[in-house]
């Protein structure tokens, strides 16, 4: 309720012409309200505002790292929409702000949807630089906040690791973040993969070995990693037996969907074959 009194309160403010005096205000006031339109998934209103707050300190000549959050929020927003170049704009310009703010900035959210901007599009020894740099900015004020942060910026940079073929690093990334307690089935998966990739059959097979049996049961991600084992490793039948724990899961999968997990599985019969 306080937050639908607050939307209504902003709302009616901006839709007016502000003073010079009230330039800075109102230009506060555009990201609070861009804020809370995201928080209730209302996308295009934010965009809409955040882009009224930038042209307003424009037009007021308003000090420009009052719109550094703008960028940012509009970056990530452009990014959830797939428009990419306008995502990178933004993130940019929050970027070149970024330098000039010594306080109540997010360095280090900043650099992490940098990271993910050029992973997603396949610069991946720029995305290992980002993540890097959005961890080195995390200072243990809020211990439990920042295990999460960590968690998630390594395991990004790992993933990039992953792409660049340097293996190695992501699992000495990988093993540090088992440590860290958080989505260790997950974790462990994408570390047995690394593994099969080097030929590491036997690593690989140990490791699965070591997810949780309710975790692997449900997982066809988990029963492709063991088939690509044992393929490795010639083991027919135990490939088969692994196979047919997969084609159960597909066919009590009743969405009809397609997925890359599920191309994965009958590239892997057609390899049986």
């Amino acid at each position: 309720a306080q937050d639908l009194e607050a939307i209504a309160l902003f709302e009616k403010a901006l839709s007016e012409v502000p003073d010079k005096t009230d330039a800075m205000a109102f230009v506060q006031a555009s990201e609070r309200l861009g804020n809370l339109y995201l928080a209730y998934g209302k996308v295009n209103e934010a965009k809409k505002i955040y882009d009224q707050g930038i042209l307003m300190a424009r037009a007021f000549q308003v000090v420009d790292t009052l719109v550094y959050s703008h960028h940012l929020y509009l970056g990530e927003t452009f990014f959830a929409l797939n428009q990419l170049d306008s995502s990178l704009f933004h993130l940019q310009q929050a970027e070149l702000l970024q330098q000039k703010i010594r306080q109540n900035a997010e360095p280090e959210r900043l650099y992490n949807a940098l990271g993910v901007y050029f992973y997603e599009t396949g610069n991946f020894n720029q995305s290992v630089s980002y993540f890097s740099k959005a961890e080195s900015f995390l200072k243990n004020e809020d211990p439990d906040l920042e295990r999460y942060a960590r968690f998630s910026f390594s395991s990004n940079k790992a993933s990039a690791l992953y792409r660049l073929e340097k293996y190695e690093q992501a699992q000495t990334i990988y093993r540090d973040l088992l440590k860290l307690g958080i989505n260790t089935d997950p974790l462990r998966i994408n570390l047995a993969n690394t593994y099969i990739e080097q030929q590491r059959s036997l690593e690989a097979l140990a490791v699965l070995d070591s997810v949780d049996s309710g975790f692997a049961f449900g997982s066809l991600s988990f029963h492709n990693l063991r088939s690509k084992v044992f393929l490795q490793l010639k083991e027919v039948e135990k490939l088969e037996k692994q196979l047919f724990l997969g084609q159960q899961l597909i066919d009590a999968d009743s969405s009809g969907s397609k997925n890359l997990q599920k191309g994965i599985f009958y590239l892997l019969k057609g390899d049986l074959e």
